[in-house]
């Protein structure tokens, strides 16, 4: 489990376009230690897979490899006159935004071709 974790970190690393470094930085580890990771030969904890997630805007079940169907997942806020609706996707890009003149919303998504 932990080479296909560190497997799958640095594939999305490569694919967000983060060199070891600037992953290192944003994780506040050194390079040694991400490569090490990435290699399979430190542990992750789940703390750490968390903020791998955060850090490579992912989530932990697609960096360990339980969840890499495409989804979108969505969640509303209210605040007084206002709703914000936030979308969560994994695997697809935002494509298309209309809103019509009655205020409904069609958001168009991709699947991001490697």
């Amino acid at each position: 489990m932990k080479m296909m974790t560190g497997k799958n970190i640095k594939e999305l690393r490569q694919k967000r376009g983060f060199t070891p470094k600037r992953l290192a930085e944003l994780m506040s580890i050194t390079v040694e230690e991400l490569k090490m990771y990435e290699a399979g030969q430190l542990p992750i904890t789940d703390e750490l897979l968390r903020d791998f997630a955060d850090a490579l805007r992912s989530r932990p079940d697609v960096l360990i490899g339980y969840n890499t169907e495409p989804k979108i997942m969505f969640n509303t806020v209210e605040d007084g006159d206002k709703t914000t609706i936030y979308l969560i996707s994994n695997g697809m890009k935002c494509g298309d935004v209309i809103i019509s003149e009655q205020g409904s919303v069609v958001v168009k998504f991709y699947k991001d071709k490697e």
